[in-house]
Parts: C-alpha cells; structure tokens; sequence
C-alpha cells in the first residue's frame, strides 16, 4: 500500500465514523510532522463550551505581555450566589478569598472551574477576548456569554450556541499560534502549553494516546455537545487534531457518551495509523 493509499484509508475510517454518529460531528487533523491533514466539516461552526477557554488565557497571558495585568495580581472569588451558579472547585471558596492570577488560570484550565472562566472573563474583558480572537485571523471563534453579550450584538449568537462557538479548523489553528509562539510572547506560549498538558479530564482524545506522550489539549461538554482539542508530541511528528459534536441524540453524562466514544474512536485511528508499531493499547 502506497503512503497516498494509506492516507485515504485513514481518512475513508474517519469519514465513517462522522457519517455512523448520531448528530453532527466535524474534525480536523493536521499533522505537521508530514504536512498530511484530514477535516470533515472544517469551517462549520459549533458551540465551544469550555474550550473557549483556551482563548480567554491567551487573553490573559497577553495583558500580562502588555503590562495590563500583573502574573502576580490577586482577583476574589466571587459572592457565593455567583459561585454557585457557575460550579467548579472554587464554588467552595469563601466570598472575597483572593486568589493569585496564575491559580485561576490553572482552575480555569485544568480543572474547567467555571467561577474561574467568570472571574477571568471579567477580569480580562469579554470584547477584548474576541478582539484577541480577531487579530490571530480567527473570525468565526468568539465568546458569547459575558455581560457584554447583548452591547456587542452577539445575544442571538449565545442563545443559539452557549458559552462560545468556533469551527473544528480555526481551534486547531489557535492550538498552532500557542505551539509556534505566534498567539503571545515565546514565554506566555510556553506557560500556556504547560497549562493545557495538566489536564484533570482526559477521557477523549487523550484516553487513546499512550500516557508517555504529552498532550496539550482541552475539552468541553455540554447536553448534546462533546469535543476536545489537542496538540500532540507524538514520535511520528507533532499533530493536532480537533473535534466537535453538536445535536448529539445521547446526552447522557456517562463515559460512554456516543460523543466521547466518537472521539475516542477517531483519536485511536489517527494514533495507530502514524504509530503501527505502537503495542500500547488503553487498559480495560
């Protein structure tokens, strides 16, 4: 079998395994060790849920490059009626606790505490995120649930998408600008690539991956939606590989979600295909 027949394979699996889902599901993988990429629905927009959040620390780490922010800033958790509203880890927080910048952006990240993503998304400012957005020449990726929702004319948006949308091409190009040191300072790149390898929930693309390999990925969830985005170290040459569900039929909160199990599928193909000789498999 030829290297072009190959590819065409794995892309013929993949296509399968988006056309078997029941809902909408869109890819895109681009590996950079050999310049082959693969997409179905590339440009079609999805809701984000928390991988928007990737875009509200690159925010953050910018103003940390423009002198706006401090790294060494302490912020509040917020009143306990706010906390409790949004969830997360810090919802056990007292009112008032103030808390370093660079904890909320581990809590925001690692954890995906959604009293974190609020208070940096006060913090750093709902327009700015997608006038950051914006200027990395990623127009269909923003945040659409802030105070300034209905100010910046994106209510219909947020009603019809939730916290944020994107397209699965346009995140993997945000993962890029993070990896190449494009979307903020060589230094901030590199904090935020530590960041998104720390991650608490790694049941997606990450499950199919052996542990050795590092991953800087992040994932979201709502009812009828999964997705994860990951940029992967692999010995075959660096990869990413993004990917979006929306009206998903299962909207069950179990690990065998048919989102999480179309994910995993596609992150298995994509692993073995680069890596056959790999005898790693994930343990029952």
């Amino acid at each position: 079998m030829t290297q072009a027949q190959d590819l065409a394979a794995l892309e013929t699996a993949m296509e399968s395994t988006a056309e078997a889902f029941g809902g909408t599901l869109g890819y895109s993988l681009h590996h950079r060790g050999c310049g082959e990429k693969i997409a179905h629905r590339r440009d079609e927009a999805f809701p984000t849920a928390s991988t928007i959040k990737t875009a509200i620390m690159g925010t953050v780490m910018s103003q940390v490059d423009a002198g706006k922010l401090h790294w060494e800033d302490s912020f509040p958790a917020p009143p306990a009626s706010v906390s409790r509203q949004e969830g997360g880890y810090s919802f056990f927080f007292p009112p008032g606790t103030p808390l370093p910048l660079p904890q909320w952006l581990d809590l925001m990240i690692t954890m995906s505490d959604n009293t974190a993503t609020m208070v940096l998304r006060e913090v750093v400012g709902q327009g700015n995120v997608n006038a950051w957005l914006a200027g990395l020449g990623l127009t269909q990726t923003k945040l659409l649930n802030g105070p300034q929702k209905v100010e910046l004319g994106l209510l219909p948006l947020q009603q019809q998408y939730g916290l944020g949308m994107t397209t699965p091409a346009e995140m993997g190009r945000l993962l890029e600008s993070i990896r190449d040191g494009q979307a903020a300072s060589p230094a901030a790149c590199d904090r935020m690539l530590r960041l998104l390898a720390h991650q608490y929930w790694d049941s997606a693309i990450a499950a199919e991956i052996p542990p050795s390999v590092q991953i800087a990925h992040k994932t979201g969830a709502i009812d009828g939606h999964r997705s994860d985005t990951a940029y992967v170290f692999a010995p075959s040459g660096e990869y990413v590989l993004t990917v979006y569900t929306k009206d998903q039929h299962d909207d069950r909160w179990t690990h065998d979600n048919e989102g999480l199990a179309a994910i995993r599928a596609l992150s298995r193909l994509v692993w073995r295909h680069y890596h056959p000789q790999d005898s790693w498999t994930p343990p029952a």
